[in-house]
């Protein structure tokens, strides 16, 4: 038996596209056709392939077939078989803008696991920094499995705040989408209108890069999480809840790079574009972000204090806009509850769930 490792662009856990089995036609291709971006899920994943037979390549289970698969998406490890394969028109999108359109080859395991690979394996999805990947219309529903030799080198798929799904009373909304007036779910107060968006492009972020946080991150110790990773700036504040039986107040408030300890939290390069979106409600908020229980924009006491210096009347809203909706950790502090959280995973307060 050969194995070989094929790494590919993990776009997503989609609906069957060869329901049927006993042929070579991906009856529902069709299904998977649209935009897969880093919010929603996508990354690059080695797969280790094991060719049974040392045929030169992985054959889908239409009929009988002893090869097989190995890979970890999400933090899970997984071992699976293929199910069908096909080629799919596609337009690659990176971070500066780069568009191009090729044929890809698109992988579905029998759990759904969908992955994507250039069709002729001469390196059109090398050395890319990938925003998105579009699946327009399929070239062929045959599905004849694929080979060995189909992998990627070099490429990564990059995060950005713009993309980041916001629960609203109407269901998750992008959060470049919103604006003042829009209403949007909070943790403690329902449905609360947004006071102002306000959006700030970096084009060489440095150290303000995106923190981007996994949601198996979260889960290892204990925390509600969604199913998107979520991305935000490193000094915005991420709501965590405190282990059962600990001094540490039910639910706290922990700045985004002091996660980084965590494995699934990374940072984003320094020195490509990011957009982010902040929003402000009539007072500091817990909403949620990806499904992660994450603050709104915190008007910091030091900025009021300035702004009345400066002769400008304040209202009691303002003010309250100040007051923060959970209790802030410094590093230290962070550090010690991480620790403590990461020792009881199971035992912590259940005083917030994710809302997807």
């Amino acid at each position: 038996m050969i194995v070989t490792t094929n790494t590919m662009v993990f776009i997503g856990n989609l609906p069957s596209i060869d329901p049927t089995e006993g042929n070579l036609v991906a009856e529902n291709a069709t299904a998977i056709s649209g935009t897969y971006t880093q919010a929603s899920g996508i990354e690059v994943v080695d797969i280790s392939s094991y060719d049974d037979d040392d045929s030169g390549s992985i054959q889908p289970d239409d009929f009988t077939t002893t090869d097989y698969v190995t890979y970890t998406q999400g933090g899970t490890a997984y071992s699976q078989v293929l199910d069908t394969t096909i080629a799919y028109n596609a337009n690659v999108t990176e971070v500066d803008g780069t568009i191009t359109s090729l044929v890809l080859v698109v992988a579905q395991m029998q759990n759904g696991d969908t992955f994507a690979v250039d069709l002729d394996g001469v390196g059109e999805l090398d050395n890319l920094k990938i925003r998105s990947i579009e699946l327009t219309t399929s070239v062929s529903s045959e599905s004849m499995g694929y080979y060995t030799w189909h992998t990627i080198s070099n490429s990564s798929v990059v995060c950005f705040a713009y993309g980041t799904l916001i629960d609203t009373p109407n269901g998750p909304r992008a959060v470049e989408q919103l604006k003042q007036g829009d209403l949007i779910t909070t943790l403690d107060h329902a449905a609360q209108p947004i006071a102002q968006t306000i959006t700030r492009r970096l084009t060489r972020p440095a150290r303000n890069a995106p923190i981007c946080i996994a949601p198996h991150a979260l889960a290892a110790i204990g925390q509600p999480h969604g199913h998107r990773t979520l991305c935000v700036s490193p000094q915005h504040r991420i709501m965590l809840n405190a282990p059962h039986g600990s001094r540490w107040p039910a639910q706290v408030l922990i700045v985004a790079r002091h996660l980084l300890a965590l494995d699934g939290v990374t940072q984003a390069p320094p020195d490509i574009a990011v957009r982010y979106v902040h929003l402000r409600l009539r007072r500091h908020e817990i909403i949620y972000a990806n499904g992660i229980a994450a603050e709104t924009l915190l008007l910091g006491a030091q900025a009021l204090d300035i702004m009345e210096s400066h002769g400008i009347t304040l209202s009691d809203a303002a003010w309250r806009a100040a007051i923060p909706a959970r209790s802030i950790l410094n590093a230290k502090q962070a550090r010690r509850f991480l620790s403590e959280a990461a020792r009881t995973p199971g035992l912590v307060s259940q005083g917030a769930v994710s809302a997807t």
